[in-house]
C-alpha cells in the first residue's frame, strides 16, 4: 500500500493583539507584538485603548483560542471584529480580523479563501509599514503554496518573509525559527534533503539557545522526517520522541499528533503490531480534541492502512467509512483520492470485484476531475477577480498623492506577474494531463480492438481453414496424377492456379487482421467507402454467424458519397455493433430456446440529406430502460466477463463523434434492438 508522507509541521502563526493603539496614535515607527501559536494571551494595561477598540482586541483574542477547535467559530468573531474595524476606520484592527478570518478558512482546508484574507491583510499591514506583522502574513501565505504543493513559490514567499525579519532589532527569534523550519519542510517535499537539514539545524541551534521549546519540538519532528526518509529507523524514532517529549512537556497538542501519526508507521515500532495502532489512536483522540478535521481524516487513513497490511480487512473499511464521511463532505479532494484507492485494494483483497471496481472508477474520477473543468472555471475566476481588483485599487489610487500611486501600481505589476505565472505553470499542467488522457484514450482503443479479435478469433480460424482445406485437397489429387503419371499440363497448370488463389484468399485474411490490429495513432485521416468498410468487417464474422445460426440479411445501398476519418477505427465500430448484436440474439435464443428461436441480424446503408447511414438490427433480448441511459458510459456493460469489459459503445461513441458523426439506439426489451450511425457525406 502507498503510506501517506506525514504532512508539514509547521502551523500557521498568528499575530495576535497585545495592544492596538487609537487611529490618531498610529504611527510608522509602531511595532505591534508577534506572539507564537503555543502562548497564552497576555492581556496588558492598556490606557489609550476606546471601549470600541478594546472591543476588537478582545474578539481577536477569542478567536486565536478557537482557531484549531472551532474555525467557523473564529471566522464568526473575526468577522464581528471586521465590522467594528471598519465603522471605526480602524486599520490596524481591520488588518488583524482578516488575518484571522484567513487563519479560520485555513484550518477549514479552504485555502483559496485563506489566501485571499491574507492577502487583503497583507496589504493594511504593508501600509502600515508594520515589518514583523508583514512576515507572519508572508509566511503564512507561503504555507498554503506548500499545502498546494507549490514549493517553489513557498520558499520565495518564507525569503521575503525573512528579509522583513531582518529589518527588525532585536530579531524576533520565534518567527525566525518557524520560517526556517518551512524553508527546510519546502525543501524537503522537493527531494533537497541537503537543503532541508542545512536550514534545519540553524533553527535548531537557534531554539536550543532561547530555550524555545515549542519551535524546538517543530524541529526534531522535521529533522526526524528526514531520516525516515533515508530509512534510518533509529534516528527517526529517536528524534520523533525528543520531538514528542517536549510536546507533551508543554502541551503542544498539533506537534504531538503529528509525531504519533509518524511514529506509529515506523517499522521499529511496526514490530509489535499493537503499539502502531496505540499511537494511531493516541494520534486520533487528541485529534478529535482539538477538532482538527484533516488530522482526524489522515489518523484514520493511517489506521485503516496498518490493518490492511495484517490483512484485517473489515477494520480497513470501518476506519475508511470514517474518514470518507468528513473528507467528501468538506470536498478534500486528494484525501478522497487516496480513500478510494485503499477501498479498492481492500475490496479487492476480498474478491469483490464489482466494488472494487466502484471504487477505482471514483479515484479515476478525482484524478480527471483536478486538472479538468474545475480548474479551468478557477482560472476563469481568478482572472475575473483580478481585473474588478484591478480597476477597483486603479480608481482609489487616482484620489491619491504621488507616491502611494507608485506603490500601488507596483504592487498590482507584481500580481499580475504572479497571476501570468502562475497562468504559465497550469496552462503546462493542463496540457500534459491532456497529452496523457490522449494516450489512455488510445491504449483503451488498442484494447477494444485487439478483445474483439479475440472474440472472433475462431471465425477467422474457420475462414482461413477453407483454403487451406482446398490446397491440401489440390496437392493430394496432384500427387495422385503425379504418381501415376496421367496429368496433363493443362489440368497441371489449373491445380497450380487453384493453389494460387486459395495462397491470395489467405493473404487478404491476414492483411486485414494486420491492418485492424495494429496502432492506428499515427494514422492519417482518409476517403472512406463505408461499404468497402463493412464488407471487410464481414469478411470476420460471416462464417462464424453461420455456424452459430444466424441469419445475416446485408443491403449495401450502391453509389454513396464518401465520408473522412480512419476506416480501420470505423471498421472497429461495426465490429462493435455486430459482436453486441449477435450477444443479442444468442442470449434471447438461450432463454427462448434454440428450436423456437430463429436468431436474425441485419445490417444496411443508405444516405439521406447529405448524411451516410449505417444500421444494425437485432431480434435479440433488447436493452432495459435503465441501462439505455448508461450503455456508452466507460466499463459499463450487462454482460459477464467473459463476454466484454464495457469499453466497446464507450470507444464506438468516441469514434464516432471524432468523425463529426451521431450514435443513436433504439431497444424494446426481449424483441429488439436498432443501432444506427450517422456520418457526414462528402
Amino acid at each position: 500500500m502507498k503510506e501517506k508522507v506525514n504532512k508539514s509541521s509547521s502551523k500557521e502563526k498568528s499575530t495576535k493583539l497585545k495592544e492596538l493603539p487609537n487611529k490618531e496614535k498610529i504611527k510608522k515607527s509602531e511595532k505591534a507584538q508577534v506572539v507564537s501559536n503555543n502562548s497564552e494571551i497576555k492581556k496588558n494595561a492598556v490606557t489609550d485603548l476606546d471601549a470600541s477598540q478594546e472591543q476588537v482586541r478582545q474578539l481577536i483574542n477569542q478567536a486565536y483560542q478557537v482557531m484549531f477547535s472551532d474555525p467557523e467559530k473564529c471566522i464568526k468573531l473575526s468577522n464581528q471584529a471586521l465590522d467594528i474595524s471598519n465603522k471605526l476606520d480602524f486599520n490596524i484592527g481591520r488588518a488583524f480580523s482578516l488575518q484571522h478570518i484567513g487563519l479560520g478558512y485555513y484550518h477549514l482546508a479552504q485555502f483559496q479563501k485563506a489566501m485571499e484574507y491574507y492577502k487583503k491583510s497583507l496589504d493594511i499591514f504593508e501600509k502600515e509599514n508594520q515589518p514583523e506583522f508583514i512576515a507572519t502574513l508572508l509566511m503564512n501565505i507561503g504555507i498554503i503554496y506548500a499545502r498546494c504543493a507549490n514549493y517553489e513559490k513557498s520558499i520565495k514567499s518564507y525569503l521575503k518573509s525573512m528579509d522583513k525579519i531582518n529589518e527588525l532589532s532585536p530579531t524576533p527569534v520565534q518567527l525566525k525559527t518557524d520560517i526556517l523550519n518551512n524553508i527546510g519542510n519546502a525543501y524537503l517535499k522537493m527531494g533537497d534533503t541537503d537543503k532541508s537539514m542545512t536550514h534545519y539545524s540553524e533553527s535548531l541551534q537557534l531554539v536550543e539557545k532561547h530555550n524555545y521549546e515549542y519551535g524546538e519540538a517543530n524541529v526534531l519532528n522535521s529533522i526526524g522526517n528526514i531520516y525516515y526518509l533515508k530509512k534510518d529507523w533509529n534516528k527517526a524514532l529517536s528524534f520523533h520522541n525528543k520531538s514528542l517529549n517536549i510536546s507533551e512537556k508543554i502541551d503542544y497538542k498539533q506537534c504531538m499528533v503529528i509525531n504519533l501519526q509518524t511514529l506509529s508507521k515506523n517499522p521499529l515500532i511496526k514490530k509489535e503490531f499493537k503499539n502502531s495502532i496505540k499511537y494511531s489512536n493516541r494520534a486520533l483522540k487528541i485529534a478529535i480534541e482539538l477538532n482538527d478535521l484533516y488530522s482526524i481524516i489522515i489518523s484514520y487513513e493511517n489506521l485503516a492502512n496498518l490493518y490492511f497490511e495484517i490483512k484485517e480487512y473489515d477494520n480497513v473499511l470501518i476506519y475508511l467509512n470514517k474518514a470518507i464521511i468528513s473528507a467528501e463532505k468538506e470536498k478534500m479532494l486528494l484525501e478522497c483520492k487516496d480513500i478510494y484507492l485503499l477501498y479498492s485494494d481492500t475490496y479487492k483483497k476480498k474478491n469483490n470485484y464489482e466494488k472494487a471496481l466502484e471504487y477505482f472508477k471514483k479515484y479515476f474520477d478525482i484524478d480527471k476531475k483536478i486538472f479538468n473543468d474545475e480548474t479551468q472555471k478557477k482560472i476563469t475566476e481568478m482572472q475575473t477577480k483580478y481585473e474588478t481588483e484591478r480597476k477597483e485599487k486603479e480608481a482609489e489610487i487616482y484620489h491619491r498623492k504621488s507616491d502611494e500611486l507608485e506603490k500601488m501600481n507596483a504592487i498590482i505589476e507584481t500580481q499580475k506577474k504572479e497571476l501570468e505565472e502562475f497562468n504559465k505553470t497550469l496552462a503546462s499542467q493542463v496540457e500534459a494531463e491532456v497529452k496523457k488522457r490522449q494516450k489512455q484514450q488510445q491504449i483503451l482503443i488498442q484494447k477494444s480492438k485487439l478483445e474483439s479479435l479475440g472474440r472472433l478469433s475462431a471465425g477467422i480460424a474457420h475462414e482461413m481453414n477453407q483454403p487451406l482445406g482446398g490446397i491440401s485437397m489440390g496437392m493430394d489429387m496432384l500427387l495422385h496424377k503425379v504418381e501415376n503419371n496421367t496429368f496433363t499440363k493443362k489440368y497441371l497448370k489449373t491445380k497450380i492456379n487453384e493453389v494460387f488463389e486459395d495462397i491470395k484468399q489467405i493473404e487478404t485474411i491476414i492483411q486485414n487482421i494486420r491492418t485492424f490490429s495494429r496502432d492506428q495513432k499515427d494514422l492519417v485521416l482518409d476517403r472512406i467507402d463505408v461499404n468497402k468498410v463493412i464488407r471487410r468487417s464481414l469478411s470476420f464474422v460471416q462464417t462464424q454467424y453461420h455456424n452459430h445460426n444466424v441469419s445475416l440479411e446485408i443491403e449495401l445501398k450502391d453509389n454513396l458519397s464518401f465520408t473522412i476519418g480512419n476506416p480501420n477505427k470505423l471498421q472497429q465500430v461495426v465490429l462493435n455493433l455486430l459482436s453486441n448484436a449477435k450477444d443479442a440474439v444468442d442470449e434471447q435464443s438461450r432463454i427462448v430456446g434454440d428450436l423456437i428461436f430463429k436468431k436474425k441480424i441485419q445490417i444496411k446503408t443508405y444516405a439521406e440529406n447529405e448524411k451516410i447511414y449505417i444500421e444494425v438490427f437485432d431480434n435479440g433480448c433488447g436493452i432495459t430502460e435503465n441501462d439505455m441511459e448508461n450503455i456508452f458510459e466507460p466499463f459499463y456493460t450487462t454482460k459477464n466477463e467473459e463476454k466484454g469489459t464495457g469499453l466497446g459503445l464507450s470507444i464506438s461513441y468516441g469514434i464516432v463523434k471524432e468523425m463529426k458523426g451521431e450514435i443513436q439506439v433504439e431497444s424494446k426489451e426481449n424483441e429488439y434492438t436498432r443501432m444506427k450511425v450517422s456520418l457526414p457525406g462528402y
